[in-house]
């Protein structure tokens, strides 16, 4: 896992923890402070192949989930275009617009496409 890859599914994991009480990292009997508390005591420093191992193990275990997921189970062969749905977004809501005017340009697609869902 790359360093960019492992701080997105790191504060993945940290957003989906129910509180700091519950965190694996601070409660796997290891006395290790969080992760993001970068010092000589934190699991960080202590054990850092330990904490990728468990970023991973979390991430593999809980993969975020997209609009495009949600579509695409439904509709398996839809239209995709750069690793997205080619559809513009406003032929799915008239009220979203492109910031730049322009309601179906590329990145206003990946944008939506790609947003987290529940």
């Amino acid at each position: 896992m790359d360093a960019v890859k492992f701080l997105k599914e790191a504060l993945n994991f940290c957003k989906k923890q129910p509180s700091c009480d519950t965190c694996e990292l601070l409660n796997e009997k290891m006395m290790f402070t969080c992760a993001f508390n970068i010092s000589e005591d934190s699991m960080s420093a202590k054990d850092p192949e330990k904490l990728v191992g468990i970023i991973e193990r979390w991430s593999a275990e809980h993969p975020i989930k997209t609009r495009q997921d949600m579509i695409i189970k439904e509709f398996p062969n839809i239209e995709m275009i750069g690793g997205f749905i080619d559809l513009r977004p406003c032929d799915m809501d008239p009220e979203i617009n492109c910031p730049d005017g322009t309601n179906g340009c590329t990145e206003c697609k990946k944008r939506y496409w790609l947003t987290e869902v529940e």
